[in-house]
């Protein structure tokens, strides 16, 4: 009798980056200071092929927009002409860690929600391997989780908690209120769009605390705005939502 064979693995395919996938696209205030530093010295040394940091950890709040962050800091990589790779590893989490074999050829690779699989035995040492396959090779990692490490500290293998504090170690924050109205404005100027103060005010109020969902749901006011041709204002944007009050 013929023993069964194990299917073939398949490797994870490269997400397409969206159009707003740059550093350009994210809200600046509170995180100033690293966006200056990504926009300076991290983004020169990979064009002059030599990463400052060859690895990051960032750690952002649920809705913080992390994975905005990643896709936008791959876009500077491919930019700069490197292999780039994003993966997350929560939509791959039951695949095992086997999908990151061969990663390490990657010149700039980014892990998002990182917390999704650390703490995982296979994972732990799938990674520690990873970490030090792309350090001897002098190529870059970034590493996205919505958990801080000083959290992750006793729950994950120690060698690797130990590496990913080699790097530099950032903390993404969500805008404070005055802060989060003036990111919804911009990021509604970047489309184009006319939208007043209220109108901010009253997304900031009323709409999702979450990057993501907020992007979702600008896209949807800009395209009804478009096909009523209308202005985005309070009572335009209550009609879309269906928000009472």
């Amino acid at each position: 009798m013929t023993e069964p064979r194990d299917p073939p693995r398949q490797l994870p395919l490269m997400v397409s980056l969206p159009d707003d996938a740059r550093l350009s696209a994210l809200f600046r205030a509170p995180n100033d200071w690293f966006l200056d530093w990504l926009e300076t010295v991290w983004q020169d040394s990979l064009q002059g092929g030599h990463a400052s940091e060859q690895s990051l950890f960032i750690h952002a709040p649920p809705g913080g927009g992390l994975t905005q962050l990643l896709q936008a800091l791959c876009r500077q990589g491919e930019e700069s002409d490197l292999a780039v790779f994003y993966l997350s590893l929560r939509d791959l989490a039951d695949y095992g860690p086997d999908v990151l074999e061969d990663m390490s050829a990657m010149t700039l690779l980014c892990l998002d929600d990182m917390d999704a699989v650390l703490g995982k035995p296979t994972w732990d040492e799938a990674l520690f391997h990873l970490f030090n396959q792309q350090r001897d090779q002098g190529h870059q990692l970034i590493m996205g989780s919505h958990r801080p490490l000083t959290e992750l500290e006793g729950k994950v293998l120690p060698d690797l908690h130990s590496r990913l504090s080699w790097g530099m170690v950032a903390n993404w924050r969500l805008p404070e209120d005055e802060q989060w109205e003036a990111a919804i404005q911009s990021l509604a100027n970047r489309r184009g769009l006319q939208m007043g103060t209220d109108a901010a005010r009253y997304l900031a109020l009323r709409g999702p605390r979450d990057w993501s969902r907020m992007a979702a749901l600008m896209t949807e006011l800009d395209t009804r705005a478009l096909a009523e041709k209308r202005r985005l204002t309070q009572p335009f944007i209550r009609a879309v939502t269906g928000w009472q009050g």
